[in-house]
């Protein structure tokens, strides 16, 4: 019974000024991974994720930095599919960082309630090394700038150096 479901979220994705073009790839790009990674038999390419594919969440911001007093001090950045993937980030200096993973859904450069956001524990970066990290993020749903982690409530906003 999904294909209910999927013609009313590309009714909405149309409305809201989507490219009947694109949204295959943004369904597609947004969905929830069930089952083994990417497309499969069982499941096709997963859950609709409609809030993200009527606003073109296809992306997730991936920046490592530091996190002082309310403001996060961004070091390195990039983007990857909002279905996770790979990164690599080659300006980052020896020292101690989080990683911050965030999904702008309305694509407004402001965290907000209904954007996705993570956070990591702090982690010490060497020259020259690789790292596997992996995590999760979290739906915010409190005011604006105020994102629930595993350590209480951080209130902050973006810097870019």
């Amino acid at each position: 019974m999904s294909a209910p479901h999927v013609a009313g979220v590309i009714g909405l994705m149309l409305s809201e000024g989507i490219s009947y073009h694109d949204v295959r790839n943004i369904l597609h790009q947004t969905s929830i991974d069930l089952g083994s990674e990417g497309h499969n038999e069982k499941y096709g390419y997963g859950l609709i994720n409609s809030y993200w594919a009527v606003n073109k969440a296809t992306v997730i911001k991936v920046a490592v930095g530091k996190l002082e007093d309310d403001t996060i001090r961004i070091i390195d950045e990039t983007t990857i599919s909002s279905r996770g993937g790979e990164f690599k980030l080659d300006s980052i200096p020896e020292g101690y960082y989080r990683v911050f993973a965030w999904v702008d859904v309305r694509g407004n450069e402001s965290i907000e309630p209904g954007d996705y956001f993570g956070i990591s524990d702090v982690l010490e970066f060497e020259a020259g090394e690789s790292y596997d990290l992996e995590g999760y993020i979290a739906e915010v749903k409190e005011e604006v700038g105020k994102v629930e982690a595993l350590e209480g409530e951080l209130d902050f906003s973006l810097e870019r150096q």
